[in-house]
């Protein structure tokens, strides 16, 4: 005897899906995070990038539904310290928001992301205050509005300042 009552174990997958949970909430690339809709989502890098119409966070991600029902890709945006106002994103990624996710499938490429209060017009924009998150939701949050609970990635203060800093080349 090991000294372990079989009543006092816990199923593997609700163990881990906790802890899942937990590191969500400080999020970390490239750990796996399970989405209350039940979307797997991973994000495994962050780097700047821009045009003459101002930065963008290139953010390479990867969703995965091993559930049996239709599913999103989830929505995501850039939040800063201190501002209610989330951030866009551009039609051009690789990386399609809100796209279906049918069962036992994948997506994954790369999403530009948008500082809060930048239209792509080149314009001036308020400045991004750390700490500043990658904020994913599940994508029946929009319609709903009071849907599941977003997970946050945190975006390194030396990213930030890029973001903040940037000029076109």
């Amino acid at each position: 005897d090991d000294g372990v009552a079989s009543s006092d174990l816990r199923p593997a997958d609700e163990v881990v899906s906790e802890q899942s949970a937990a590191e969500a909430d400080a999020g970390g690339i490239g750990a796996d995070v399970l989405l209350d809709d039940g979307v797997l989502v991973m994000i495994s890098t962050m780097r700047v990038a821009g045009d003459d119409s101002g930065p963008w966070l290139e953010v390479s991600a990867r969703t995965e539904n091993r559930g049996d029902g239709e599913l999103s890709n989830p929505e995501m945006s850039i939040v800063c310290a201190g501002s209610a106002e989330d951030g866009g994103w551009q039609a051009d990624s690789t990386f399609e928001l809100y796209a279906p996710l049918p069962p036992g499938t994948f997506a994954e490429g790369t999403v530009n992301l948008l500082l809060p209060g930048d239209g792509r017009f080149g314009e001036s924009r308020p400045e991004c205050a750390s700490p500043a998150v990658v904020r994913v939701a599940a994508s029946a949050a929009i319609s709903v509005g009071d849907g599941p609970n977003p997970v946050d990635f945190p975006i390194a203060d030396d990213l930030v300042a890029q973001l903040n800093g940037w000029t076109a080349a």
